[in-house]
């Protein structure tokens, strides 16, 4: 308020409105993040002096989310200001809505608002789901994203702090093109809810058996399985992404962690999204991290 009183020309009215409406959605963003874990919290807002301030029940903080989230429906354009594919529109402030009624199970609501997004909203599904994690720039921010962390390398900033770090350790291990550190490697139990019977449904819903399998499920495996498996984890001779058939060699200490890695996080080697700088520039990427996507918003 004093920056435009001082200096009213310098922001023009849309930009103010579209300002004041991304500010008033990644507050709700913050808050909600931190009722799904906690419920009962305090809820701050921009006349708060003490921030020694008293948790509010877990209803209060919906309906203040929910007011924030409404303010910025109200604030934001229906596109992203200056076309900024990482800042909020009118329609992501709708769809998170419709996602925090449903948190919260007010599900008339949430199915009111959510369809109000499906029927009018710019977002679809991907055409192939190799899409929705990438390092190819073409394919990043496509109709399926409704907000992700927008990571950034080669960009200018001496270490690749902008890109996206805090996956680093979390690629196959070394003898991989990738070179380390096979941290937080995919679960038995993950690539079993993968494995469906007949009619393309999960094991999962039919067989008590399911999660039965305990041996390494490399290609050439006779049970059937969801194709998305293979998007998002490396098992052993299935394409890894375009750095050829994933290897046992790429694993740290199977007897530890198990035979499998992470895929949606990596980037392809051809899609010149790896760092050229900072510590193990290798790992570091321009991979965006989906926050909530339209298949999200669907189910």
């Amino acid at each position: 308020t004093q920056f435009r009183t001082a200096r009213p020309t310098e922001i023009t009215p849309e930009d103010a409105r579209s300002i004041e409406g991304e500010a008033r959605f990644l507050r709700a963003h913050y808050h909600f993040q931190a009722w799904r874990m906690w419920g009962n919290i305090p809820y701050y807002v921009e006349t708060d002096t003490d921030l020694r301030k008293a948790n509010q029940t877990s209803e209060e903080v919906v309906t203040a989310i929910l007011a924030d989230l409404d303010s910025a429906v109200k604030l934001l354009p229906p596109n992203p200001r200056g076309g900024s594919a990482g800042r909020a529109s009118q329609w992501t402030a709708r769809a998170y809505k419709g996602r925090v009624h449903a948190y919260a199970g007010q599900w008339p609501q949430a199915l009111a608002t959510l369809r109000e997004v499906r029927a009018g909203g710019p977002y679809e599904l991907e055409v192939t789901f190799d899409r929705v994690w990438t390092g190819f720039s073409e394919f990043q921010n496509g109709k399926e994203t409704i907000l992700a962390y927008q990571a950034s390398a080669n960009d200018g900033e001496p270490d690749g702090d902008n890109a996206n770090y805090g996956e680093r350790l979390n690629f196959p291990h070394s003898g991989s093109p990738y070179g380390c550190c096979g941290f937080h490697q995919p679960s038995q139990n993950l690539v079993n809810f993968y494995a469906v019977d007949a009619s393309g449904l999960p094991l999962a819903l039919s067989n008590p058996n399911w999660n039965a399998n305990n041996a390494n499920f490399t290609a050439g495996a006779s049970t059937p399985v969801d194709p998305r498996l293979d998007w998002t984890v490396g098992r052993d001779g299935v394409p890894y992404k375009d750095a050829g058939p994933h290897r046992p060699g790429w694993i740290r200490a199977s007897a530890y962690g198990g035979p499998y890695s992470p895929k949606k996080n990596v980037h392809e080697l051809s899609s010149g999204a790896a760092s050229q700088v900072g510590w193990n520039p290798t790992q570091l990427n321009s991979v965006n991290i989906h926050i909530f996507r339209y298949a999200d918003m669907l189910l």
